[in-house]
């Protein structure tokens, strides 16, 4: 029985894209583990509805969204596999308003422990190792990008993140004021 979901997230974009997918394959390979998308999750747990469901709702949500700004601020590190080493993201208005709209809208009601968050590095470290790593670095955090799309990703619970798959993009077409 297949475990369908659908994640929602947005990315990076420009040299921040290009500079944080670097970072996040020499780590991988480094650890031996996922390579990924740099991105933030907007619907953390993902949903099961169907595709058109959730495309038509995320299409209704940015049609009332001017595109808006997202600053990286400083890196954590938690005992979660997909939060092992991550960079926080602003809390800001407009971040924390559009997520809680698509959870609202998605799942019925806003995720009260909602982390924005961008992971560089899945996976179970010890604590001392996490450490290092991020004193290593260098300066990805104080970055901010522009978002203009979200992107739907289709996953199977348990099946690697080489497997997840963009099955649409949607574009904001609001002008930001």
């Amino acid at each position: 029985m297949s475990q369908q979901r659908y994640a929602l997230w947005y990315e990076p974009t420009g040299e921040s894209y290009v500079e944080l997918s670097a970072i996040i394959k020499k780590l991988a390979t480094a650890y031996r583990s996922p390579i990924f998308e740099p991105h933030i999750t907007l619907l953390p747990g993902g949903t099961e509805a169907n595709l058109a469901t959730v495309t038509q709702k995320l299409e209704d949500i940015i049609s009332d969204t001017p595109p808006f700004e997202t600053h990286l601020t400083s890196y954590s590190y938690l005992e979660e596999y997909f939060k092992c080493i991550f960079i926080q993201v602003e809390k800001t208005p407009s971040v924390m308003n559009f997520a809680h709209a698509i959870q609202r809208e998605i799942h019925g009601q806003q995720a009260n422990d909602f982390i924005p968050h961008l992971s560089i590095f899945y996976g179970q470290l010890p604590i001392a190792e996490k450490k290092e790593i991020i004193k290593n670095l260098g300066d990805l955090v104080n970055k901010h990008f522009i978002i203009k799309t979200v992107h739907v990703i289709s996953y199977e619970l348990g099946k690697p993140p080489e497997s997840w798959k963009k099955v649409a993009s949607i574009i904001f077409s609001k002008t930001a004021v």
